[in-house]
């Protein structure tokens, strides 16, 4: 996460510029910040490429990134802001209602395209605390936390109401972010978060 607005960016990248609030106008660390994203050489001494990403309010640290099978880059992080640019045909072009919903992106190898972004999440708030991790099948996982009644699950999931105040959810997204393969909620009757992941194959989540 970055609240500068003079981090290093490269020519030609999706968000050259700073794009969210200055810290000085609201409480740290809720107005201001954007993720920022940068490709280093192999040896560290220069940067090959290198983009703000988010909306006109608060995104937080990218709390999970992989690089698919075509060297794209797919992040996750929590965002304030209901104008992050989401992409036609993405699962959820609208923020859920909440003061932070998570967000999913995928960005070209170099930085300067965004080839598919949505929200995930309803009407509380959502950060996903645990990552995410692709498919052999460059689907992604995403895993989170959520005080939403109305976070968006499959019929078939697990869980599809939530068990306590707050719920840790596991959703996987297709690989073009177009809409969901399954989702479903987890935990018990207090506060659960979901902190650490990892996909192995066959298609098994270990939590």
């Amino acid at each position: 996460q970055s609240c500068a607005a003079k981090m290093p960016t490269t020519e030609g990248v999706f968000q050259p510029e700073y794009a969210g609030d200055e810290p000085n106008l609201g409480h740290g660390g809720v107005e201001g910040g954007d993720c920022y994203l940068a490709r280093l050489s192999p040896d560290g001494s220069k940067i090959l490429a290198a983009t703000y990403f988010g909306g006109s309010k608060q995104e937080r640290n990218v709390y999970g990134m992989e690089l698919d099978r075509a060297g794209n880059v797919v992040i996750t992080s929590m965002t304030r802001s209901r104008d992050i640019p989401t992409t036609e045909g993405c699962f959820q072009p609208k923020a859920g209602g909440g003061k932070g919903s998570t967000f999913v992106a995928k960005l070209s190898p170099d930085l300067r395209r965004l080839l598919w972004c949505t929200y995930l999440g309803g009407s509380g708030d959502e950060a996903p605390r645990g990552g995410l991790a692709l498919d052999g099948e460059d689907n992604v996982c995403v895993f989170g936390t959520t005080s939403s009644g109305d976070f968006p699950t499959t019929p078939s999931a697990h869980r599809t109401q939530r068990n306590g105040p707050r719920d840790a959810y596991v959703a996987k997204l297709k690989a073009d972010g177009s809409g969901l393969i399954w989702s479903t909620l987890f935990g018990g009757s207090a506060e659960d978060y979901m902190l650490g992941v990892d996909v192995v194959i066959p298609d098994m989540a270990y939590l």
